[in-house]
């Protein structure tokens, strides 16, 4: 019986640490033509999986709730390529950047992603969380309906 009570603790842990697991991931389905270089927040359209009850999908980016402290956030960014040239991408919080990653292009028929490893990041209730993009005016950022080409997904630490 001793046994038996600790193997019920250990699921009861278990199911109380996944409830307290606050995880969401967007993607993009739609292609979307890029802005001449300035960044620009990507407008994700799908909200593709969710746990838990501190995210929000909003404004096209993931909304910090109530509580939350720090995040970790990842994502990937897929361009097709219209022109060459250096492209960017980086990870806002608000509008301002927490991560950056570039690639210089030099085929105009090339299409490529940047990926953006997870970072750890402080933030507060209301923030908002963006993916975004600077290229030329000839890109597009790949959208796609099956495949998670472009996504950005934030997990609750603390």
């Amino acid at each position: 019986s001793e046994w038996k009570e600790l193997a019920n603790k250990s699921q009861v842990d278990k199911i109380e640490k996944l409830a307290t697991k606050n995880i969401m991931t967007l993607r993009l389905k739609n292609t979307i033509d890029c802005v001449n270089a300035v960044y620009t927040n990507i407008n994700f359209d799908t909200l593709y999986n969710s746990i838990g009850d501190k995210l929000t999908f909003e404004d096209g980016g993931i909304k910090i709730g109530a509580g939350v402290k720090k995040i970790l956030v990842s994502a990937n960014l897929r361009y097709d390529i219209g022109a060459t040239g250096g492209k960017h991408g980086r990870i806002a919080k608000n509008d301002s950047a927490i991560a950056w990653n570039m690639k210089g292009v030099n085929n105009a028929s090339e299409d490529f992603s940047i990926a953006f490893p997870s970072v750890l990041v402080n933030v507060e209730e209301n923030d908002i969380i963006y993916l975004q993009y600077y290229a030329s005016s000839s890109d597009k950022v790949y959208g796609h309906a099956v495949n998670n080409t472009n996504y950005l997904t934030v997990e609750v630490v603390e």
